[in-house]
């Protein structure tokens, strides 16, 4: 996965800016900011830094010079690659990065740790994979309440979007934010460019702003958001973000975005419902996964979709 974290005081490395860990390969992802930079091998001698040692493969840290002050913003200075095997054992690599953003990508149970140990309580993908950054394989839909607006419009919101989206042949899936709304996500094959996943996902909101107008707005102002549902389409672009299924949110009572299936939503459904004390309640009772076939629907935004929302 890669992506971004949001990195709390008190963690062991306070002043990192991003991390990776893993290796290459076909996996999915987390999401945020450009795309991964090749920044060369690990070779040279035991860490100095005093780095974690968790299991995750691969880390790259960036640092940031401190030395300016509460006056001038933290600037990068370099970064090193940190090789970390399973043992414990590690080795790091210098590498002048000014000007040059790295993100997060972890592809184990090991990586995500390592994220846990730096002090990560949120994990915000976006919608590519680190094998191919060029080409999204998911649409996110936020359903973000207004001021003045109901939980039941919310659902609303979400369900019509579901017939409108399932209209046209697209399966959609459903989570709660751990925020204040609902997420509609919906998986797409790997063909799309980001100018064209953006257009459509615009689309698709605009559709439903121009309906119901006195109901949905797609644009950012709050001023004008006040008893309307922002349907939040600007997370499907290059470099965008939402956060990641059953990742944490920092937020009173430690909520949890929590995929669901659609029959359970419902009036005592909440966005914020699950938190890190009674999920693993839900998980234990679970019959069958919400999202079982989420890596297996095969659908694309073809012209004929496209068209349904022109």
């Amino acid at each position: 996965m890669i992506g971004g974290a949001e990195l709390h005081n008190g963690s062991p490395l306070q002043n990192i800016v991003s991390v990776r860990s893993g290796t290459a390969g076909n996996r999915e992802v987390p999401r945020h900011g450009e795309d991964r930079h090749s920044i060369g091998e690990s070779i040279g001698q035991n860490d100095p830094a005093g780095v974690d040692e968790s299991p995750a493969r691969v880390v790259i840290v960036a640092r940031q010079d401190r030395r300016g002050g509460a006056q001038q913003p933290a600037r990068p200075r370099a970064a090193a690659i940190v090789a970390v095997d399973h043992q414990g054992h590690s080795t790091r690599t210098a590498i002048d990065n000014v000007g040059i953003h790295h993100n997060i990508a972890i592809d184990d149970v090991a990586g995500l740790i390592s994220l846990v140990q730096m002090g990560t309580l949120e994990l915000h993908p976006w919608p590519a994979r680190e094998d191919n950054v060029e080409r999204p394989d998911y649409l996110v839909f936020d359903f973000d309440p207004g001021e003045g607006t109901t939980w039941k419009e919310v659902i609303r919101g979400a369900v019509e979007m579901r017939k409108l989206l399932e209209d046209v042949g697209l399966t959609t899936f459903l989570r709660t934010s751990g925020g204040k709304g609902l997420h509609v996500v919906i998986p797409i094959d790997r063909r799309t460019t980001w100018d064209d996943f953006k257009q459509f996902a615009k689309s698709v909101a605009d559709r439903m702003t121009r309906e119901a107008p006195d109901r949905y707005i797609a644009t950012l102002s709050k001023a004008k958001r006040r008893g309307k549902i922002f349907i939040d389409y600007l997370r499907n672009q290059r470099g965008a973000t939402a956060i990641a299924s059953y990742a944490t949110r920092r937020r009173k009572g430690a909520p949890v975005a929590v995929p669901i299936a659609w029959d359970e939503l419902g009036a005592k459904t909440r966005p914020d419902m699950f938190n890190i004390t009674n999920l693993p309640k839900r998980l234990d009772k679970l019959k069958k996964d919400p999202w079982a076939d989420f890596f297996k629907v095969r659908q694309s935004i073809t012209a004929k979709v496209q068209a349904a929302f022109e």
